[in-house]
């Protein structure tokens, strides 16, 4: 969602305030922030990672090294175990999932499709 945020509010800005020194603009400020809560949701979630698994987990996720049961040899056996999995799943947890997650990615589409939107009638507005 901070991403979208940042998409968005970067549509909104006008690349002469920075140049300008105009940091007052309320997208300005909107962009900075989105920025800064995307650095801290990553650094929280490295955090969270480092706490749960500790030193072996970051060092694995550094690595390029994987395990003999990860070849990708396995995959189509790994992948038709997770099918079974998700056939045997609740139909109510799987609708709660199938229901929820298209709104989100539909308001994040809508949202990105409204930024390109308002930029280009801005520069209409400006150029005509």
């Amino acid at each position: 969602m901070a991403l979208t945020l940042a998409l968005f509010s970067g549509k909104m800005m006008d690349e002469t305030w920075l140049p300008k020194g105009e940091l007052n603009h309320i997208w300005y400020s909107v962009h900075l922030m989105s920025w800064v809560v995307m650095v801290v949701a990553i650094a929280l979630h490295l955090l969270i990672n480092a706490k749960i698994g500790g030193a072996f987990l970051l060092l694995s996720m550094w690595r390029a090294k994987f395990r003999a049961q990860d070849s990708p040899r396995l995959w189509p056996k790994n992948a038709a175990i997770w099918w079974q999995n998700v056939r045997q799943c609740s139909w109510a947890a799987r609708f709660y999932a199938i229901a929820t997650l298209p709104n989100l990615e539909l308001a994040i589409l809508g949202t990105l499709v409204a930024a390109w939107a308002i930029s280009l009638l801005k520069e209409l507005i400006l150029a005509g």
